[in-house]
């Protein structure tokens, strides 16, 4: 473009433009569409991210209307969800609330407690609903807790590994116990014991120390089949053993034992592995128990061994109709011997 001046007489005279004059113009003339083309384009993207931002978010809500309904038997708490409207209507009413059902459940080392008192809240009517207004429902007519307990013991006792025959009775498996008695060592109650005592009276104490927990079974007579784990507090002398807490059940002067439970962490039964007790022989034995806080093995081809050591069967009637002896036990025969019929078998 022309540049335009006036001389002193007043004349008009054009002149043309030197050549870096000109490069300028067009230079700064570029400068200005590239600016306003970027402007542009950083508009177009704004607005290209508001709208994706905006239908992410009213699309998740719609996809969010999460309800508890009234035939559903657990889950989260009602009140975690705030009042959302469907399409301009309020939430239907009739809506059932139930608490979490993880909130119902208290698990501890040794226990699980169910807590079963009233968890159900019905909301009646939408305005109710609205209202935040419930109603309580009992799930039970004397609502409490379930208690499922679990002792799997200190593991006081050490890893075993069992390989042949062993008689848990009459051999100290443990090296972790520190002392040389039989893990499983067992004796006879000598005196009855009333339910709540915390005092037995045995044929010997020997084995038996305190904090050790030991098995109480009434192995016939009244209240065959009565049994709890108590744990020792003292053993005062030779045929004294004091508990920590009293006794369940009663006991017999005859037929109750009491055996040590020992305490393991693993227990490993290889394939030529054999653990085992003495069979009952009227005062002790037939009964195997221990606690294992950790894994028990038993390998392809182990064994956990009772049979033939509970009560011991009756002889067979002899030649000529001669009568046989009764077995042992308070069920299934008359403890002790003595004759059947004549022709009879064993008890």
């Amino acid at each position: 473009m022309p540049q335009v001046e006036i001389n002193k007489e007043g004349n008009i005279i054009l002149k043309p433009l030197s050549n870096d004059n000109s490069r300028q113009s067009i230079f700064q003339l570029a400068q200005l569409k590239g600016v306003i083309f970027q402007g542009i384009l950083t508009i177009f993207l704004l607005l290209i991210f508001i709208f994706l931002i905006t239908a992410s978010y009213f699309g998740g809500q719609a996809a969010t209307y999460n309800f508890l309904q009234n035939n559903w038997t657990g889950g989260q708490d009602q009140t975690n969800f705030p009042n959302r409207t469907n399409n301009g209507n309020n939430n239907p009413g009739s809506w059932t609330k139930f608490f979490s059902k993880d909130s119902q459940v208290i698990a501890s080392s040794e226990s699980i407690t169910l807590n079963t008192s009233p968890t159900s809240q019905i909301r009646d009517s939408q305005s109710d609903f609205d209202a935040g207004i419930k109603n309580q429902v009992d799930t039970s007519s004397t609502p409490g807790d379930v208690k499922l307990a679990f002792d799997l013991g200190d593991g006081s006792d050490g890893a075993i590994t069992i390989s042949g025959n062993v008689n848990c009775q009459t051999t100290d498996i443990s090296t972790a116990d520190g002392d040389s008695t039989p893990d499983c060592i067992a004796t006879n109650i000598t005196a009855a014991v009333s339910a709540g005592a915390n005092s037995l009276t045995v044929a010997s104490t020997l084995g038996f120390y305190p904090f050790d927990d030991i098995l109480i079974i009434q192995m016939f007579g009244s209240g065959q089949g009565n049994y709890e784990i108590k744990k020792i507090s003292s053993v005062p002398n030779s045929t004294t053993i004091n508990l920590t807490s009293g006794t369940n059940y009663n006991y017999q002067s005859t037929g109750a034992q009491i055996i040590r439970v020992p305490q393991y962490t693993n227990v490993t039964i290889t394939s030529s592995g054999v653990l085992t007790v003495s069979p009952f022989n009227g005062a002790v034995g037939g009964v195997l128990v221990f606690k294992a806080s950790g894994t028990v093995n038993v390998q392809a081809g182990g064994l956990i061994d009772l049979q033939g050591k509970g009560f011991a069967g009756g002889s067979g009637g002899g030649a000529g109709g001669a009568g046989g002896s009764a077995g042992q036990g308070g069920l299934g025969g008359v403890w002790g011997p003595g004759e059947n019929a004549p022709g009879g078998g064993g008890g």
